[in-house]
């Protein structure tokens, strides 16, 4: 009966293990669930503000870009009136007063050749006419013309009113369809015309009016560059693969864009879920798109160049948006639970010693009752309570920087996307303003071309002065005595300058220039609107004025210089253009110019006087720079960045190269007391410029992360704050480390509530929740081991198992970020030296990857030596140890390295000290090296069991240079560390014990067997300190009196002689129960029968 009682006892027992266990269990599934819903909200929250930012800096960029498109193309099309505007006045100017008189007497093709030649002064001109107000053509550049009608003839599609209207001056021009417009060569879709009288032109029929047809290729070339919402809608990296669309709601129609590669241009925009209801200004929200759920965000953009009821649409779709965080909740879970295993884990080995310590357990009484009673236990607690608290700090430092790994790249990513819009800006800016720049300069040599007609037409006019007038100078440079070096022409007379001229000034002020020179043939400047004296061109190859010689020789017609300082030492922009001027001897000897038209009757014959001489010079206008600069100011790379934003309060930098300095400076910055200072002043790195560079710096006491890229000929920096850049990575490890200690407070609560203390002693690790490692373990070193090397063993596999989902995790990252991804940054070792983020996380992966490969590498090799007995086993091992403790050695120098730590001189070091310790101090550093490796190795531990010189003790501590120990009298012994070449660890498994249980010869031996094995199985369930049920092995020997019975057992080493003792109790317990006697020695005397008898 008692035996089934205390059966049903031990049943009970392990039932309310069982229930523990399960409710331990339950407890780590329900947190795991539970922290992971909370991951997912916490990072689709963060996911949320992540894509409002980025959808914020997208809308902020490209519609300033596209807003600047469109003001800077009203701002060609007003230079594009205004040049033609200029150059219709300057052909007015031209033909006015008597030049027109003159222009009637000539025939048709002599009027044809003034009219073409001011035609291809006037760049995309078609049309030069001279018409009155009826339409009719007078004078054609081509003589066929003469006499059409412009309305009736022309095909422009314009009434008399209409022309009249222009002609009058009531419209500024009238924009027809180019009729020219497909022929070869010829891009401008519609042709500008334009309409102004001719001075001195009126007679019976009315004034005669100088009528022009611009055609609109610049327009529409820039028009096609611009205008195409693609090239800047593309240019953007948003993230989360979300795609961007621009829609016409006026029209229901998507103007351009996709969804996820499909593209939507042309569809109707209601069709693929656009509906009005959704198409307003700043709306921001879920929507199904083409079948996809998608996070969408609508702003307005409304401009004459892309259409006045315009809205771009930025459709993140929502799987993408949470499919970014599968690493961190990976990272995160991982964290949880082996935190919990190893938590259960401590807490079921602490509860095991101070069960097997004998210490009490009791605390504070919370409940009893007449069954059952509970204990809140204080010895327990303060074993328990401050590891939690050290688990929950640890959990919150390893999310943290995992965390802080992926915000990097995050924040990688935001730099590159960030450079490359500006990049994109910058370079498409560029390209329009090489273009715009190119039709200025086409502009103005137009107009000095036309100018140089217009004064060749009119030579005498302009050129012709009395030597009397104190604008009028002989050309020549003054000797340093005052005296002139007389220059004469083809006649052998004084060269004369005429400076301030009233007839170039009109031509300045007409045709917006700065100042006008005429050269002759010679180089020598004859002609002036300023009021320099004298000037000759230079044959200095260096000197501004020296390549115009192309003009005047031959080579060119005409020469567009780049702003560069001039020879008279100011920043200033020439474009010349070749010009006939021609001469004559005049009646009283002097040279005379004369006019073009002169010129042409010597050439009919039809003029009577001394011969007209043609000279090939050229006219030159003066420019300013500024106004050529400020023709695109969108183009500057100033402008893009001051459109720009960045998330998290970064601040944006542009740096350009000071060639002659080998330096940088900030010509941008959002800070402004930045602007103006260079990287050497701001101490950067010397990597910062390699064209992909990432590195922490203070900017005015703030410490950021910045990122330099090259983008075009700038350097773009961006820089974010750490503070907010870790922010939302803080709190989410906060959240996570506090969710983790709630719940290790719930699992530690199983064992520091203690209920009935003799059901307590009886409590087995074997029932534990982990034991289940036991059964897993195939070389059981599990179920062989004690508990401090069970607690050791799971935290080896727990780390092995942590730095495999580690390195799995960044490999993942890397691979889904690419090149922007912060783990590739760090591995590429591109970074500075020193003690950051990227330098301690080259050094984890490093010790990760090698501590992982030594694991294999150890595992593979001694599974091959396996094969080939224990002499190569030996080997093996030997030989690993010394490559596993030199690549411990290479491994630790290189993080040292990279921590920025000069490695070489700490060897240096340590080479001069041994070199001086060793002479004197060879043993002590003996004892130092073998304290390190002992330490190093794991072969002893602070509480391990030795025996060392034939004596048996406990380690009690592990110093430097020597090795305490406390015998079974506790007595303290030491030894020098590298004395203990030769010992005995007796707590890296259970102790066996073997002993034997003398029994009489008479006794059935095989029935004792039976019953000791019988009641062992009772005696290991009522004893804590057995680790495994002892045996009875059987006959171990023969002696004089009995038969030797072996008996085994096993349990830790501290319990060894408790333990013995119990055993001897108990088995001298169980022989007394059941009658079997126990032999001892007895002496028979036999007497002989005749020694009786006597």
């Amino acid at each position: 009966m008692s035996g089934r009682n205390e059966e049903k006892g031990a049943g009970s027992v392990q039932g309310k293990f069982k229930r523990r266990s399960v409710a331990i269990l339950t407890v780590i599934g329900v947190g795991v669930v539970i922290y992971l819903i909370s991951l997912y909200i916490l990072f689709y929250s963060e996911a949320m503000k992540q894509q409002e930012r980025n959808n914020e800096r997208f809308f902020s960029a490209t519609i300033s870009n596209l807003r600047s498109n469109n003001r800077e193309m009203d701002n060609l099309v007003k230079n594009f009136d205004s040049n033609n505007r200029i150059m219709l006045d300057n052909i007015v100017e031209a033909y006015s007063g008597d030049n027109y008189k003159e222009l009637e007497t000539m025939t048709p093709e002599e009027q044809s050749e003034l009219l073409q030649n001011a035609t291809y002064s006037m760049e995309d001109c078609k049309w030069m006419l001279i018409v009155n107000r009826d339409s009719k053509v007078i004078i054609s550049s081509i003589p066929s013309n003469n006499g059409l009608s412009v309305i009736e003839d022309g095909e422009v599609g314009i009434t008399l009113e209409e022309f009249q209207d222009l002609c009058d001056g009531e419209v500024d021009n009238i924009v027809v369809d180019n009729p020219y417009y497909g022929e070869e060569g010829e891009i401008g879709t519609k042709m500008y015309l334009y309409c102004k009288p001719i001075g001195g032109s009126y007679d019976s029929e009315g004034y005669k009016y100088v009528l022009t047809g611009i055609a609109s290729d610049i327009i529409d070339t820039a028009k096609s560059s611009i205008g195409d919402p693609s090239v800047w809608l593309n240019a953007s990296t948003i993230g989360n693969n979300a795609s961007v669309l621009m829609v016409d709601a006026s029209l229901d129609k998507v103007l351009y864009g996709d969804i996820r590669g499909t593209d939507k241009t042309g569809e109707k925009a209601s069709e693929i879920g656009l509906g009005q209801e959704i198409l307003t200004n700043d709306y921001t929200g879920w929507a199904e798109l083409d079948g996809i759920r998608c996070y969408v965000s609508i702003r307005e953009f409304f401009s004459d160049l892309y259409g006045r009821n315009n809205y771009i649409v930025i459709a993140a779709p929502l799987a993408d948006m949470h499919g970014l965080r599968i690493s961190v909740i990976i990272w995160n879970i991982c964290l949880f639970l082996i935190f919990t295993v190893l938590m259960i884990a401590y807490c079921s080995f602490v509860r095991t010693d101070t069960i097997n310590n004998d210490e009490d357990l009791r605390g504070v009484v919370l409940f009893k009752g007449t069954r059952f009673e509970a204990t809140f236990s204080r010895e327990l607690a303060s074993k328990t309570l401050p590891v939690i608290i050290t688990a929950a700090f640890l959990f919150f430092c390893a999310s943290f920087y995992f965390q802080a790994l992926m915000k990097l790249s995050e924040s990688f990513s935001e730099s590159v996307g960030t450079e490359r819009e500006i990049s994109a800006a910058v370079e498409q800016s560029s390209t329009l303003s090489d273009d715009f720049m190119a039709y200025y300069d086409m502009q103005y040599a137009s107009r000095a071309r036309l100018l140089a007609f217009i004064v060749s037409l009119n030579c005498g006019e302009y050129l012709n002065a009395g030597k009397d007038s104190e604008k009028v100078n002989p050309a020549g440079k003054v000797d340093s005595v005052g005296n002139r070096k007389v220059i004469r022409d083809d006649y052998n007379n004084t060269v004369y300058v005429i400076n301030n001229s009233e007839r170039l000034k009109k031509l300045v002020d007409l045709n917006e220039v700065d100042e006008i020179y005429l050269f002759s043939d010679r180089g020598i400047m004859i002609g002036t609107s300023s009021n320099i004296l004298n000037f000759s061109l230079s044959r200095d190859p260096g000197d501004q004025s020296e390549e115009f010689w192309d003009i005047l020789e031959g080579r060119v017609d005409f020469i567009i210089q780049e702003p560069r300082i001039s020879d008279q030492g100011f920043l200033m922009q020439y474009i010349g253009y070749y010009m006939d001027y021609y001469t004559r001897l005049g009646e009283n000897g002097e040279t005379e110019y004369v006019d073009y038209t002169l010129y042409l009757k010597q050439q009919d014959g039809k003029y009577n006087g001394n011969e007209i001489t043609s000279h090939r010079g050229f006219l030159q206008i003066q420019l300013d720079p500024e106004d050529r600069n400020d023709v695109m100011e969108s183009s500057k790379p100033e402008y893009v960045l001051s459109n720009t934003k960045i998330s998290n309060n970064g601040v944006l930098m542009g740096f350009e190269e000071l060639e002659d300095e080998n330096d940088y400076y900030i010509f941008y910055s959002q800070i402004p007391s930045l602007v103006g200072m260079t990287a050497s002043e701001l101490e950067l790195s010397e990597k910062a410029f390699n064209g992909n560079y990432n590195g922490f710096q203070f900017i005015n006491g703030v410490r950021y992360l910045q990122s330099i890229r090259k983008a075009g000929d700038y350097y773009i920096s961006t820089a974010m704050p750490v503070s907010s850049l870790y922010e939302d990575v803080f709190h989410t490890a906060v959240i996570g480390a506090l969710y983790l200690l709630v719940v290790l407070l719930i699992i530690s609560s199983f064992n520091l509530f203690v209920g009935n203390v003799i059901e307590e002693k009886r409590y087995r690790q074997e029932n534990d929740p982990l034991a289940i490692l036991g059964v897993l373990d195939s070389r059981n070193q599990w179920k062989n081991s004690p508990h401090t090397r069970r607690f050791e063993l799971l935290i080896t596999k727990c780390l092995i198992i942590l730095g495999g989902v580690f390195i799995a995790s960044i490999i993942y990252e890397a691979n889904r970020q690419g090149s922007n991804s912060a783990i590739i940054y760090i591995i590429s070792g591109e970074w500075d030296r020193g003690i950051h983020i990227f330098s301690l996380s080259a050094c984890v992966v490093i010790g990760i990857v090698t501590a992982l490969l030594i694991r294999i590498v150890e595992h593979v090799t001694c599974l091959i030596a396996s094969v080939f007995g224990s002499r190569i086993m030996t080997i093996i091992k030997l030989v690993l140890s010394i490559v596993k403790t030199a690549v411990v050695i290479v491994v630790v120098l290189y993080c040292l390295f990279l921590m920025g730590i000069d490695a070489t001189r700490l060897l240096a070091s340590a080479g001069i000290m041994s070199v001086v310790v060793g002479l004197g101090a060879q043993s002590l550093v003996g004892d130092i090296l073998a304290g390190i490796f002992l330490v190093m190795e794991g072969s002893i531990h602070v509480g391990d069991y030795i025996l060392i010189n034939d004596v048996r003790g406990r380690i009690t501590e592990i110093g430097l240079r020597t090795t305490r120990y406390e015998d079974i009298n506790q007595n303290i012994r030491i030894i020098g560390n590298n004395e203990m070449k030769s010992f005995a660890n007796m707590s890296m498994k259970y102790s066996v014990v073997f002993y034997y249980i003398p029994v009489p010869y008479n006794e059935d031996y095989p029935a004792i067997r039976k019953l000791l094995n019988k009641e062992f199985i009772e005696l290991y369930e009522t004893n804590r300190a057995l680790k495994g049920i002892p045996s009875c092995l059987g006959i171990q020997q023969f002696s004089e009196s009995s038969v030797d019975l072996c008996v085994k057992f096993m349990c830790e080493e501290g319990a060894r002689l408790d333990v013995q003792r119990f055993m001897y109790d108990q088995i001298m317990r169980i022989f007394m129960e059941n009658n079997i006697t126990i032999p001892f020695n007895q002496l028979d005397v036999h007497i002989e029968r005749e020694l009786r008898e006597k």
